[in-house]
């Protein structure tokens, strides 16, 4: 057992160490990029039809300076089709993306 533990502890402070983190904290808090891409997608969407599906934090066709990405897909018994994507700077300016999202992490 203690071997199994000691081999754990190693494999662990490996990957640890090849590990690209920790990241800094990004400059808008994610609660509050939630309630900005909600107010948005509540001016373009009845958000009934929809739930919050994701949320991320990514850079956009890798270029510089993060932006949360917020998802909102369809309730299946609602037969509305399609997400709703909306991003949100780090100044907490809302937009929504044009002809999809490509985004590198």
């Amino acid at each position: 057992m203690k071997r199994i533990v000691l081999i754990s502890l190693l494999l662990w402070e490996a990957a640890a160490a090849n590990s690209p983190g920790p990241y800094p904290r990004p400059k808008l808090e994610m609660p509050k990029a939630i309630e900005v891409a909600t107010e948005y997608a509540r001016k373009s969407i009845h958000l009934e039809n929809y739930y919050m599906d994701r949320v991320w934090l990514g850079k956009e066709n890798a270029a510089s300076g993060e932006k949360w990405i917020v998802s909102f897909s369809p309730d299946p018994a609602s037969g509305t089709k399609g997400w709703y994507i909306v991003v949100v700077d780090m100044e907490g300016r809302a937009s929504k993306p044009v002809n999809g999202v490509r985004w590198i992490n």
